[in-house]
């Protein structure tokens, strides 16, 4: 009888070791795969218009995958927006002609537009995109390291948190 306790004893603790090692691996992992984001802001204001540009940058062990961009536009008149708005039309369907994965939306009423762009960085054609952009400073693995999109986008007068 003794011998039978001891047995269901040991197995008790073998499953219980077990899921000790599961779960433990299992916030191991949570706390290395963690998909985190920042954002950054930037205003621009001229004569004509005002721009207000929102990032929302995400990224995982320090790598950017994904920027999700809120650009709204006022401007003076309905003859500016329509230049604007028309040149960002322009730019983002070359874009995603080129480099892919570059989904936008270009909407405009009276003196107000707004355009709203997700780039998945996993998903376009990076060497394409260096074409459009060959400043940028890319990791080994081709992709923004968080720290340095965080401080292009600062050195260019956005504010990040």
């Amino acid at each position: 009888y003794f011998a039978k306790i001891y047995i269901e004893g040991e197995k008790m603790k073998n499953a219980l070791i077990i899921t000790i090692i599961v779960l433990s691996l299992a916030i191991i992992s949570y706390i290395f795969n963690k998909k985190e984001y920042i954002t950054c802001t930037k205003k621009t204001m001229n004569e004509d218009y005002t721009l207000l540009s929102n990032y929302k940058i995400y990224y995982q062990n320090e790598e950017v995958y994904k920027i999700e961009i809120k650009e709204t536009v006022e401007a003076k008149t309905t003859n500016i927006l329509n230049q604007i708005m028309q040149n960002i039309e322009n730019s983002y369907k070359n874009y995603k002609e080129e480099i892919g994965s570059y989904d936008y939306e270009v909407k405009k009423e009276k003196t107000k537009g707004e355009t709203k762009v997700i780039i998945n960085y996993d998903e376009i054609d990076m060497d394409a995109y260096l074409k459009y952009n060959p400043e940028a400073n890319l990791n080994e693995n081709k992709k923004y390291n968080i720290e340095d999109l965080k401080k292009m986008y600062e050195e260019r007068g956005a504010i990040c948190k």
